[in-house]
């Protein structure tokens, strides 16, 4: 026998999964360059808060330093 899902029920999981599929899983951040001399981009000592941007943060840089490209 075969039950009858009524149309609230289907609209309430129908509205669930659009929810759940929009939502972004990963929100980044900001990360701001905060040593002019220089360094390695993984150090943390080298980024305001001392937080190394991962990989869904967007890391940025002031022109107003030097850059060496390895």
């Amino acid at each position: 026998m075969l039950h009858k899902i009524h149309p609230r029920a289907r609209r309430a999981v129908a509205c669930a999964a659009i929810l759940i599929a929009s939502h972004s899983v990963a929100d980044g951040a900001d990360r701001t360059w905060t040593n002019a001399g220089g360094g390695t981009f993984q150090t943390t000592t080298n980024w305001a808060a001392s937080l190394v941007p991962g990989a869904a943060d967007r890391a940025i840089f002031d022109a107003t330093g030097f850059q060496t490209a390895y």
